[in-house]
């Protein structure tokens, strides 16, 4: 497991067979979870699959697996991100890093995404600069990198496993 910089790749998009990407992000789980306490992380998940199991402690919102959901689930994490831009504006500092070294700790939030291609038309909405700067990190897995539009691939950092 590669100890990624978060604060430089706030989207991966990681590329492989389905069951490949979702072992992946159950190692990036428990590789987080040993980073970070349910404090200082929350994990949303976006998953058909079933298996997928979080400590309850680190979930943002329960996982989310219809389309409904989906699109309630992105609003939030929209209004996530301009809330924290907010609060990190009015708090004179320019990301989450500096805002938690004198302030209130605010948790970061690792969205997991098991299926990148089906979402491709909504995750281009959100605000991937601003969801950097406050500390939201998005992990989407998808078969075919490059069937994904090139506004989307653009904001994504690839890794093939």
């Amino acid at each position: 497991m590669k100890n990624w910089n978060w604060e430089e790749i706030p989207c991966l998009a990681v590329n492989g067979i389905p069951q490949k990407t979702v072992d992946f992000l159950k190692i990036l789980y428990n590789t987080l979870i040993t980073k970070y306490s349910s404090e200082q992380m929350k994990i949303a998940i976006i998953s058909s699959l079933s298996d997928f199991v979080i400590d309850e402690k680190y979930l943002y919102t329960k996982p989310v697996t219809d389309q409904n959901s989906i699109a309630d689930l992105l609003i939030k994490l929209n209004q996530e991100i301009l809330s924290r831009y907010q609060i990190l504006k009015s708090a004179g500092v320019s990301n989450i890093k500096e805002y938690n070294a004198v302030k209130i700790k605010m948790p970061y939030i690792f969205v997991f995404i098991d299926d990148l291609i089906n979402l491709s038309d909504s995750i281009d909405k959100m605000s991937f600069i601003k969801a950097r700067a406050a500390g939201i990190y998005t992990i989407g897995c998808t078969e075919n990198y490059s069937d994904l539009p090139m506004t989307v691939r653009s904001n994504f950092f690839k890794e093939n496993i």
